[in-house]
């Protein structure tokens, strides 16, 4: 089973046993208090071990006040002109350590040193990229299948794929030989201007070719001209050398590391935020 959507008043929030966890993504209009009030009651009954929450920069000290801490940030989130904090609050100790701090820092020293080297045109001519479709949903589901064992959202099933794409979701996947062998999605939220690049998956034996950074580069072609966007980020698995090279390569900046966030291809992981404002040409 996966983690389930809940709305709370106009309030959006994922939560469940998979990741332990609620995961705050839109705070109501109106009496955050009383909206934290029920969250952190349903947490303690459900016995989940973290609370994180997508918060306005405005509401900073009223999530501070109730033992939240800022994990990460994207300046320019809501609608190009107010900050998202992360702001965290871990239920037990156990979740807040981290065992491989050498490896996420390695790793994050890796993509500060990568140089800027988007991705040349026509550098695979032996590759097919393109827009997927809802007729590409049944092998889009298998190739994620193939890649993740476990992931926070159903992307395993062809009908929730095709449901996101008539929502507010744009996948483009790369083809070899009428194979698919990579994909990648770009999340809209079109009242804030605002799109997560996420869902990169590549199929073991086809890695190492830089297929992410052509995967970003056209999806980041079609948002600048179909889209209003201000702000594009990701939330990358902080232990991938991979996908943080990726987004460095393509002048996306460091936010921040969510820890112990996301059960993602079979365990908890911890998560880099990388972000990229209109500014820094979209």
């Amino acid at each position: 089973m996966f983690d389930h959507l809940t709305s709370f008043e106009d309030g959006l929030i994922h939560h469940g046993d998979n990741n332990k966890r609620i995961y705050v993504m839109k705070l109501p209009s109106e009496n955050v208090p009383r909206f934290l009030d029920r969250i952190e009651i349903m947490a303690g009954e459900s016995g989940y071990e973290k609370i994180i929450a997508k918060v306005p920069a405005g509401l900073a000290d009223l999530f501070e006040q109730r033992d939240y801490e800022q994990e990460a940030s994207i300046p320019g989130y809501f609608s190009g002109k107010t900050d998202c904090l992360f702001m965290s609050r871990f239920l037990f100790e156990h979740r807040q350590g981290i065992d491989n701090q050498a490896i996420l820092d390695d790793v994050l020293e890796t993509a500060h040193g990568c140089i800027s080297t988007p991705p040349a045109e026509g550098s695979r001519t032996d590759l097919t990229c393109r827009r997927a479709a809802a007729k590409d949903a049944d092998d889009m589901a298998k190739l994620y299948r193939k890649v993740f064992a476990s992931y926070p959202f159903p992307i395993h099933e062809p009908g929730y794929i095709r449901e996101t794409m008539e929502y507010n979701v744009i996948y483009h996947g790369i083809w070899q030989d009428g194979q698919l062998i990579a994909l990648a999605s770009a999340e809209l939220d079109r009242l804030n201007k605002n799109a997560e690049m996420t869902d990169f998956a590549v199929l073991p034996e086809c890695r190492g070719s830089n297929l992410g950074g052509l995967l970003l580069n056209e999806l980041e072609k079609e948002l600048q001209a179909s889209e209003d966007i201000a702000t594009l980020y990701t939330i990358a698995r902080a232990a991938s050398h991979g996908m943080n090279c990726t987004f460095a390569k393509m002048n996306y900046r460091y936010g921040g590391r969510l820890i112990n966030n996301t059960q993602i291809a079979g365990q908890i992981e911890s998560m880099n935020i990388w972000y990229k404002n209109a500014e820094d040409k979209l």
